[in-house]
């Protein structure tokens, strides 16, 4: 994501590249951190709330071993933006590598609840679409039968009635 970028970006930076008025590198990648943290919290909330709509936990639980992962990089990534040693960028890449590893598992499981998801949609859609078309036949077939019905109760009594009142009126 965006965010992970940028602090993957801040620190393959050099330290000593602050220009005139920049901020410094240190502050960057706090800023960047929280911004981070504001995402994946937003994220998990996301997941949260679509995990209790869906009455599945397996979204929620891929993405809290993903956060916990991301949680720790960050964690990291603050403790390297203090202290510049290079057993920190070791742990730093280990710990990444962790973080991409779940980051993949919580993407396939992600794509797995909207491939899910779509074909629930489609199921629906199909559903709908054949009561639609049994609506529309069982309004036809009952707009026939009542045709018919009028047409026997109504239309040929009154036919009926007319010819007999034209005969009386002629034998008048």
């Amino acid at each position: 994501n965006k965010e992970i970028s940028n602090i993957r970006i801040l620190l393959m930076s050099d330290e000593n590249q602050e220009q005139n008025g920049e901020v410094s590198r240190a502050d960057a990648l706090k800023t960047a951190v929280e911004n981070a943290r504001g995402a994946q919290e937003a994220i998990a909330q996301i997941c949260k709330d679509f995990s209790n709509k869906a009455m599945n936990q397996t979204l929620e639980k891929a993405y809290l071993t993903y956060y916990q992962n991301l949680k720790n990089y960050l964690d990291q990534v603050i403790e390297s933006s203090e202290a510049s040693a290079t057993n920190e960028n070791d742990q730093l890449a280990a710990s990444y590598e962790d973080m991409s590893n779940a980051e993949q598992e919580f993407q396939k499981v992600l794509d797995e609840s909207i491939a899910h998801e779509i074909s629930l949609v489609h199921g629906r859609v199909n559903r709908s679409t054949i009561i639609i078309w049994g609506m529309a036949l069982l309004f036809m077939i009952a707009a026939a039968v009542s045709f018919a019905l009028s047409m026997k109760t109504i239309i040929r009594p009154l036919k009926c009635a007319n010819q007999d009142f034209g005969k009386i009126i002629k034998a008048l």
